[in-house]
């Protein structure tokens, strides 16, 4: 058996990306929302706070 895949001691991922509101390349934070019967998550911009993307589940 092998296993593949991060340390356990390892960080987080982290998001980095430009935000479309304030051009900064920042991180960013995610916050569980419902939307459509089904749980998304919504990513804002750490330095604005702007919302800057909302992720979907995949098929199920």
């Amino acid at each position: 058996m092998v296993a593949v895949g991060a340390p356990k001691d390892a960080d987080a991922a982290v998001v980095v990306e430009e935000c479309s509101e304030c051009g900064e390349t920042t991180g960013r934070d995610f916050e569980a929302v419902e939307e459509d019967d089904e749980t998304v998550y919504a990513l804002f911009c750490t330095g604005c706070g702007a919302e800057t993307k909302r992720l979907h589940p995949g098929p199920s």
